[in-house]
C-alpha cells in the first residue's frame, strides 16, 4: 500500500448549488454528504463536515489532506468555504489542494469527446472552459456569454456539461449534445483529485481563489446626504 493510500481526504465545496462535503478515510471508510441551499452555508458547513467524520468514525486530527473549491462560482459561498478551508489547513496542520470548480465538473463525465464546462453565474454570461477527453484544459477558465462561449471552441466536436444546461442551450445557435445537468459536485471526486494531486512537501496553505469577473455591487438610487454646516469630510 503506498502512502497516498494510507491518508484521509476530506474535500468540500460552497461555491457551487449548496453545501457538498466528502471524506475518503485511511480505514476505509467513504462518507459524503450533500445539501442544495444559497443562504446556510455559513452556518452549515462545519456541522456537515462533523457529521460526515463521525460516520466515518474519525476525528479532525485524523485528517491528512484537505481539499477544497476555489471557484469560479458564488462570490459569498466561495468565500465561505475557502476561509473555512484555510482555517482546518492552518489549525490541524495538514496540506490543502484548491480545485478549480471547472475542471472538477469536468471530471464527473464519460465522454469520448472533448467536453465544455459551462457554470452559472446568476447573470447573462456563463463561467467556463473546455477540456479533452483526459479532461486536460484546452482553454483557461472564462466567463462570457453564450454564443461567446460557442465561439471560442478549440475544437469542432464537444460534449457540453454543467449546472445550467438548459439556460445556456437556449441562448445559443446550433444544435450541441448536452450531459447530464449537475448542481452540485461530488465531494469524493474532489477528494479523490485532491489525493492525486498531493506531493510530499507541498505549500501547506498556498491557495488562492479564482475570480473570472467583478462582484456584483449595487449603487443606491439616492443623492447621497450631506450634514448641514459641513463642507467636507
Amino acid at each position: 500500500m503506498n502512502d497516498k493510500a494510507k491518508k484521509t481526504v476530506l474535500a468540500f465545496d460552497t461555491a457551487m448549488g449548496g453545501i457538498s462535503v466528502g471524506v475518503i478515510a485511511s480505514n476505509g471508510h467513504i462518507v459524503s454528504r450533500q445539501m442544495e441551499t444559497a443562504r446556510e452555508q455559513a452556518s452549515m458547513l462545519v456541522p456537515m463536515i462533523q457529521e460526515v467524520l463521525d460516520e466515518a468514525q474519525i476525528e479532525f486530527k485524523d485528517i491528512d489532506l484537505l481539499g477544497c473549491s476555489v471557484g469560479p462560482g458564488s462570490f459569498t459561498g466561495l468565500r465561505i468555504g475557502l476561509t473555512t478551508a484555510r482555517v482546518l489547513s492552518l489549525s490541524l496542520d495538514v496540506p490543502l489542494i484548491g480545485l478549480n470548480s471547472l475542471e472538477v465538473m469536468a471530471h464527473h463525465y464519460v465522454t469520448e469527446k472533448p467536453i465544455l464546462v459551462v457554470l452559472e453565474t446568476k447573470r447573462k454570461d456563463f463561467y467556463f472552459q473546455y477540456f479533452d477527453t483526459a479532461r486536460t484544459d484546452l482553454t483557461p477558465p472564462f466567463s462570457g456569454l453564450a454564443q461567446e462561449v460557442i465561439d471560442a471552441a478549440p475544437c469542432d466536436t464537444f460534449d457540453i456539461g454543467g449546472d445550467c444546461l438548459s439556460r445556456f442551450k437556449s441562448t445559443i445557435k446550433g444544435n450541441f449534445d448536452t450531459l447530464q445537468n449537475l448542481v452540485q459536485p461530488d465531494p469524493i471526486i474532489m477528494a479523490q483529485m485532491s489525493l492525486a494531486r498531493f506531493e510530499p512537501g507541498i505549500d501547506k496553505n498556498s491557495v488562492d481563489p479564482i475570480y473570472l469577473r467583478d462582484a456584483d455591487v449595487s449603487v443606491s438610487k439616492s443623492p447621497p446626504r450631506k450634514l448641514a454646516g459641513v463642507d467636507r469630510f
